[in-house]
């Protein structure tokens, strides 16, 4: 099993630095290419696309998005319950941090049932867990990610989410710990 995951895992890298690379710049690395692939994905990636590449690839970037954007399959492949980082990466860093305080309070408001579960508390109880629970809200595809992150959403907490959401749409992403949660991500997995 574990075996087959890295192997997945594997594969997924090497498809998302190929579809980056082929529509954005060849000379990107691995790191940024997930960093990339993932802000692309977002409900709102203009302005963390903007600030993860130089300006002349960020436009080239959201012309061609729909081409490297993460899938839902590849999110839970790199990202799913029961994954693994190789490395913290610096995740303990910023969930700790007070710019990522204001998020977790309200993130852990609109999953209170959730993560009043016993499979979900202990998944919560982890740094990585509560990172990408806070970019998987940002995400295009924010349910179905969320589910792949936490393992299952209490539709009790569904309202609370919503709101989450509509807050987000109005406020846009915190651009700066969005791309602080992305570059310890993707450092994370090696």
């Amino acid at each position: 099993m574990a075996m087959q995951s890295a192997t997945a895992r594997a594969a997924v890298l090497v498809a998302l630095k190929g579809r980056v690379n082929t529509h954005v710049s060849g000379r990107l690395g691995d790191l940024e290419c997930v960093q990339l692939a993932i802000a692309a994905s977002m409900r709102d990636p203009d302005d963390v696309v903007g600030f993860l590449i130089p300006a002349h690839l960020a436009k080239l970037a959201s012309t061609a998005r729909d081409n490297f954007k993460i899938s839902k399959d590849e999110w839970s492949a790199l990202f799913g319950q029961g994954t693994q980082s190789i490395r913290d990466g610096g995740i303990s860093n910023i969930v700790a941090s007070s710019e990522f305080a204001e998020y977790a309070k309200s993130l852990s408001n609109a999953l209170k049932m959730t993560i009043g579960e016993k499979e979900q508390a202990v998944a919560w109880a982890s740094t990585r867990t509560r990172l990408l629970s806070l970019i998987a809200m940002h995400l295009e595809f924010a349910d179905e990610a969320l589910i792949a992150v936490l393992g299952t959403v209490i539709k009790a907490d569904n309202r609370r989410i919503e709101e989450f959401y509509n807050n987000l749409d109005d406020d846009g992403p915190e651009v700066l710990l969005i791309v602080r949660c992305l570059a310890t991500l993707s450092a994370s997995l090696g």
